[in-house]
Order: C-alpha cells, then structure tokens, then sequence
C-alpha cells in the first residue's frame, strides 16, 4: 500500500457485522470486503465477490460515493442475479424512494442498521413477513417498493458488541495526520444536537447517545491487544458531555494506556479545564467545526 495515503476502516459495517453474528451465530458466516484498502479494481472486486459467493451483500451508499456503489451493484449481478442486495448509509436514508428505485437493489434500510439488518437476515432464512422491519424498504415480486415501519434509534449503545476488526485487514489503516500506525476510528456516542449547516448525519439523529467511559475504553484495550496505539474518534461532537469526557480521561490514565487520540469538537464545548484533561490522557489533536 503507498504509505503516503490514508485509509479508515469501515466502522458500520463491522459494527452491523459484530451484531448479525452475536445474535445469528453459527447460522450465518459474514464477510467483509474494504475494497479501498485492499485497492482493488471492479475487476478484482468482481473475482473477490464470486470466490466467496454470498447469498446476500450489504454496502454503505453515501452520496460522493453513489458512483462507485452504482457501478458495485452492476459488477454484482454481473456475478449473480440471485445474490439479494442491502444498501444502507447516509444516502439511502436521505434518499430512500430514489435509492431503492436502483434497477439492481432489493433492500434498503435507513437509520442505524444493528438492528433492522440482522432482523432482515433472519427473516429471510425464516421466510417471515418483512413488513415489521423497521427501516426497511423493499420490493415485491412485481417490484413494487414497499417499506416497514419507521426505524428508531438504539438508546443502550453499552449493548452492543465492539465492531470486530479481525474482519478487515486492520493493520494496513493510517493516516495521514497520525503519528502512529495502524490506526483505527472508534465511535464513543451518536447522534449530535446541533444542526451546522455544513454537517447533516440524519441516519444518527439529534438525540445524542454516548456510550459508558468504561465500555469505550474496554474496547481501546481490544484494539491495544491487536497492535493498534492511534484512535481517531470519530463521534459528530465528542465533547457534547463533559463529565463523560473527563471520565474517558480518568479511565484512560488510571489503566496507563500508551495510546494516541484525536476527537471532533465545537469551540464552544471547549473549556479550559477540559483541554487539560484531554492533553494529560495524551489526546494529540483536536478537529474543530467552525460553522460561522
């Protein structure tokens, strides 16, 4: 891999993976390709789909990336035109009608997808009714697009199993900005209150949802154990609740971690005590969003 580029594992899908295999176990086997840190050509992507020829495909559409995941869906039926194809993300929430109405894609699913995908995956080797499934869209047999219930938001984020980054080739991840490496993103919370113009996640909504300061940093200790020293936080505003800061600090320094971090914040949810605090767990860096 050229050394001087970049690349984030891909955090939504591992997490939806790590949760279909808690609750399915040994009734599915899921795999993931990262064709973008892998680098592969269509061409390659399209041996690497027929060697291990699924059943059914999940991808994440996000709109810059809409192209590529056109071109994907081609390649796919191109291998089979039995595999079912699920598309989620950004994109598909914001554009769901328009997105199912892709000639190539069976299902859609807005929102978070933990839940709403493994619920698929077992009614589908149940044949049960769809229609229940929250956030999914769908055609029938005459492809006539129908949809479930609107999806919710997972409150109890401690509930869920750490993404699982053995699915991905986790030692080939940088960054450019890093000082370290593999790195790796982590999420410690979802959602984010504030409505920047520039910024628009609707698929993790506005009620912000953080994860325990000890159930973050278990996670860290997983990664640790794989090799991985550098994290980029990836939550919208991770300084959203400044106790719960300073208690991911505290946890931090109290197992003597050597790592290296770097959030995304607002200016105004910075103070001076906090950036103390951030500095004595060794958080390197801090992206600002700067609305106005």
């Amino acid at each position: 891999m050229d050394e001087e580029r970049g690349f984030n594992p891909p955090l939504g899908l591992l997490y939806i993976a790590s949760y279909a295999k808690n609750k399915l176990k040994d009734r599915i086997d899921i795999k993931i390709i990262d064709a973008m840190v892998e680098e592969l050509s269509y061409d390659q992507l399209k041996s690497r789909i027929s060697e291990i020829n699924p059943d059914i495909i999940g991808m994440t559409a996000m709109t810059m990336t809409l192209i590529d995941v056109v071109n994907t869906l081609k390649i796919i039926r191109e291998v089979s035109k039995d595999i079912r194809i699920v598309l989620g993300g950004p994109h598909p929430t914001i554009f769901p009608e328009e997105t199912i109405a892709l000639r190539e894609a069976d299902y859609l699913i807005t929102g978070e997808g933990e839940l709403a995908f493994t619920e698929l995956l077992e009614a589908l080797l149940d044949k049960k009714d769809l229609s229940k499934i929250k956030g999914l869209y769908y055609k029938d047999s005459f492809g006539k697009i129908l949809k479930g219930e609107k999806n919710y938001f997972i409150d109890k984020l401690d509930s869920l199993p750490f993404p699982d980054r053995c699915n991905v080739p986790y030692e080939r991840y940088s960054s450019l900005i890093a000082k370290r490496s593999p790195i790796t993103t982590i999420f410690t919370s979802r959602g984010c209150p504030f409505g920047c113009s520039f910024c628009d996640r609707p698929h993790m909504g506005r009620s912000f949802r953080a994860r325990s300061a000890r159930n973050v940093v278990d996670e860290i200790e997983d990664c640790l154990n794989l090799g991985i020293k550098e994290f980029l936080f990836y939550d919208d505003t991770f300084t959203v609740n400044k106790e719960r800061v300073h208690e991911i600090c505290s946890e931090i320094k109290k197992r003597k971690l050597d790592i290296g971090w770097d959030i995304r914040a607002r200016v105004d949810t910075i103070d001076e005590e906090l950036i103390i605090a951030l500095k004595s767990a060794n958080c390197e860096r801090i992206h600002y969003g700067v609305e106005a």
